[in-house]
């Protein structure tokens, strides 16, 4: 782990992540040695987050983020459980125990594996690997690696388990979601079929919760995709306009830069939903899986700061259908010119049916920008 917790204030880190000699001399002695660029605090609007610790510049590298724990992603290509990375189907190799996919026995009789390993082994139900399967498509089951390598922390790193748990989750809420029916069915496989006795539902409950509120999904060099949570990174607060921008090499370490400059004590900020997603997509994404609604800057204003990046071009005018405040498929959305009138589920409609186009035109090419431009219009 690569941060430690000094106190509700202050975070040891690297020490290529410290503030710069100046910026030391200016901290609180008691504190000069863990001096970072960043300071955990608490509101009662926003909860446990990250506030600049000093002026940092554009371009800066904040922090350096280990991974509490790695494992594959929810869909998932063969993945070794041994060494995280991806299988060839031709020559993968099972298992003796729990009769999941590896890539040799080297990596049965790993640290990373042996562990779950005897947890995967008492799995007696259908869904086990040892059935017969098409190894070239993804599985769901992978969604089972990262939940048990969690739990595992428990007796293999207290501290880290402790970290865990107070991470958000919001899992009373996912338990109840129509729209995660996965949530519980996991959390009933793993307490039935694995753990039993060993943990209480809710305490799976909330480790699953914590997964899908705070790990990062990135892909190593062989393409296969992995989720990893991050104990830094989980106190970022999230923006439609972030000030962060998150790189992850092939071993698992996060690198967060400044993409602008921040002022001391402004909130240190990432996307949960990339910057490329329209208005509704962003807020929807926000509500079904992180349970709020974002009022960042870009959110509050219906031009999007003058970018009219999800207002859909009025085709009777030179106006634009505005964002509306509240996502709602059948409010009426009107154009800021002409007054013309449409509901969100028809301008879903016609974007869906431009961007069909515009797959179209790359898979089947055209000539020329020109031409591409002319089927928009």
């Amino acid at each position: 782990m690569s941060s430690t917790m000094v106190d509700d204030q202050h975070v040891v880190i690297d020490a290529s992540a410290s503030c710069s000699k100046e910026h030391q001399l200016e901290c609180d002695t008691q504190y000069q040695d863990h001096c970072s660029y960043y300071k955990l605090v608490h509101t009662e609007q926003l909860g446990r987050h990250l506030v600049a610790n000093c002026d940092i510049s554009a371009g800066t590298s904040i922090l350096i983020d280990h991974p509490l724990v790695v494992g594959p992603s929810v869909w998932a290509k063969l993945v070794c459980l041994g060494c995280n990375d991806a299988i060839d189907p031709l020559t993968v190799y099972v298992c003796s125990k729990c009769l999941w996919p590896l890539c040799s026995e080297k990596c049965e009789n790993s640290v990373i594996h042996k562990p779950e390993c005897e947890i995967l082994s008492k799995d007696s139900t259908e869904s086990r690997w040892g059935h017969p399967m098409d190894l070239t498509q993804e599985s769901p089951l992978y969604d089972l690696i990262i939940v048990i390598r969690c739990l595992l922390l428990r007796s293999q790193n207290p501290q880290a388990w402790k970290l865990l748990e107070t991470m958000v989750s919001h899992s009373e809420k996912r338990m109840s979601n129509k729209l995660d029916p996965h949530h519980k069915g996991t959390v009933e496989f793993i307490k039935r079929h694995l753990v039993k006795d060993d943990f209480e539902r809710n305490e799976i409950s909330h480790v699953r919760g914590v997964i899908y509120s705070n790990a990062i999904a990135y892909s190593r060099k062989s393409r296969v995709r992995l989720r990893a949570l991050y104990p830094v990174h989980s106190m970022i607060n999230h923006s439609c306009l972030p000030n962060l921008h998150l790189s992850i090499t092939d071993d698992g370490s996060m690198q967060v830069r400044a993409t602008v400059d921040i002022k001391k004590n402004e909130m240190l900020t990432d996307t949960y939903t990339g910057t490329v997603v329209p208005f509704w997509e962003r807020q929807n994404i926000l509500n079904d899986t992180y349970y709020f609604t974002c009022n960042c800057l870009l959110c509050i204003d219906p031009t999007e700061l003058g970018s009219y990046f999800s207002s859909h071009r009025c085709l009777k005018c030179p106006g634009f259908f505005m964002c509306p405040k509240i996502i709602n498929n059948e409010i009426n959305v009107l154009c800021n010119n002409c007054n013309d009138s449409k509901t969100l589920t028809n301008i879903k409609q016609d974007l869906d049916k431009w961007e069909t186009r515009l797959k179209l035109i790359d898979i089947f090419g055209k000539s020329s920008p020109h031409e591409v431009e002319m089927e928009i219009k």
